[in-house]
């Protein structure tokens, strides 16, 4: 049994709790959090240890593996700490918010021979793997992919304000839902690579909604459209449009009408993979440093081309 600690009781632990509890691979010893409130008598419930600073977790000898539940701008400290102490880390999406940290910690993770994984759920979703893939030279006849991840932000951070804060999430849609977008965009069709992007942008300067266009390596077009201002609950579909005019849509959420229930299955299927690459020490040749790449490359162009305020 693989001990896991929790670093971050934020919105998203609740899936990775609730996916612990149905693992018979990895087992839940301890939990961090800097709010009080999180952690009033969270152990003791639990039967777990609980730290306030994530530091002294990573260094907690009740654990042989962290899941980084943490904002953005403290991921890179956080595994780099969990993997110096020969931790295996499970971080929530980015990996990092620069292209050099995350080839600092992919480097850790093989000197010290620990599993570095990010937790992309949305490839785990049961609709995904319905849609198969696309690395064929003629692409099976798909002229091109078409990615929507469109929600509320605020409704989906719900108490952890960081997510508005760029100097905390890293950005705005592009670098909180972007990360998920361009790995699905991976898992489908293979590598990718930036040919355009357009973006809008609040008054505070935070990319709100954005259109990325991008190329697999056999040519094909791959649409992305983000927006965290979006009306009407969420909206997380692919659309492959067909040569000949046709199209077929897979729907994320189908099947899972309250929101963000679809989240309770995906993040089963990220820790029972985490845990298979743990178990067998396996590589683990994930797109987490392309993301980090591509979020950076988009913001890139969109300031050489004067739209990023």
């Amino acid at each position: 049994m693989i001990r896991v600690g929790i670093a971050g009781l934020g919105v998203i632990s609740h899936y990775y709790l609730a996916a612990l509890t149905r693992s018979n691979s990895l087992r839940l010893t301890a939990v961090c959090d800097s709010s009080e409130a999180k952690l009033d008598g969270f152990g003791r419930r639990h039967e777990v240890e609980q730290f306030a600073d994530y530091t002294a977790l990573m260094r907690a000898e009740c654990v042989d593996a962290v899941i980084v539940n943490l904002p953005n701008n403290l991921h890179f400290d956080a595994c780099k700490l969990a993997l110096a102490a020969s931790k295996h880390v499970c971080c929530e999406k980015p990996l990092v918010m620069g292209e050099l940290e995350s080839r600092r910690l992919i480097s850790l993770a093989v000197r010290h021979q620990r599993i570095l994984f990010t937790a992309f759920h949305r490839r785990y979703n049961r609709h995904v793997k319905d849609v198969g893939s696309l690395r064929t030279t003629d692409n099976g006849g798909i002229a091109a992919v078409s990615i929507y991840y469109k929600e509320d932000i605020r409704q989906h951070a719900g108490n952890d304000s960081w997510y508005l804060d760029p100097a905390a999430c890293g950005g705005g849609c592009i670098a909180d839902n972007g990360p998920n977008a361009f790995d699905l965009a991976m898992h489908i069709v293979g590598d990718i690579d930036l040919f355009a992007a357009s973006a809008e942008f609040d008054d505070c300067g935070i990319d709100i909604a954005a259109t990325i266009e991008l190329r697999s390596q056999t040519g094909l077009p791959v649409h992305i459209y983000l927006d965290w201002a979006y009306p009407n609950g969420e909206d997380k579909r692919i659309v492959l449009s067909n040569s000949d005019g046709t199209s077929r849509e897979v729907d994320l959420l189908n099947g899972f009408p309250k929101f963000k229930s679809s989240l309770y299955h995906e993040y089963v299927g990220v820790l029972e993979h985490f845990a298979h690459h743990v178990a067998n020490r396996s590589t683990v040749n994930y797109s987490s440093a392309a993301c980090v790449r591509l979020v950076s490359k988009t913001y890139q162009q969109l300031s050489a081309s004067g739209i990023r305020n």
